[in-house]
């Protein structure tokens, strides 16, 4: 799943790249998703967050860059595990101060869907402007 995400995760980079001036906010989506999959990946490995502010506006070289990054270091960290680890608890401190219990599957489901729902909100708006977006169905990814 990890390395569907990261293709359609570089099909829309390489969609937005091609044309200068888009709407905003599909760089804050697209940025929101790569900050949410290091966020995800901090709070699994116990470590503090690497960014503070989830909507933070990264350049396009440095979301390639982080998409690369932090899908490497999970699928590594998943490499490392397996089945019933994937099933084990991991205690988390949200944005908010709340403390939460997931499994591993479950988080790691949780952040496929995440940025799968906010590229259909990508989508959305490049349609708006005109602009056929990529086809990033998870069934493309194996055709």
């Amino acid at each position: 799943m990890f390395e569907y995400n990261d293709w359609a995760n570089r099909m829309v980079l390489d969609t937005i790249t091609e044309f200068p001036d888009l709407n905003q906010k599909i760089y804050s989506l697209f940025s929101h998703i790569i900050i949410s999959q290091i966020l995800w990946l901090n709070r699994v490995n116990g470590e503090p967050y690497v960014f503070k502010d989830f909507w933070q506006m990264l350049d396009l070289v440095s979301m390639k860059k982080l998409n690369a990054s932090s899908t490497a270091d999970w699928l590594s960290l998943i490499n490392r595990k397996d089945e019933k680890e994937l099933m084990l608890s991991h205690s988390y401190i949200n944005s908010k101060g709340n403390k939460y219990t997931n499994t591993l599957a479950q988080i790691m489901t949780h952040v496929i869907n995440h940025s799968t729902y906010h590229r259909a909100q990508i989508a959305f708006l490049l349609r708006a402007e005109n602009i056929q977006p990529p086809y990033t169905d998870y069934i493309g990814f194996f055709r």
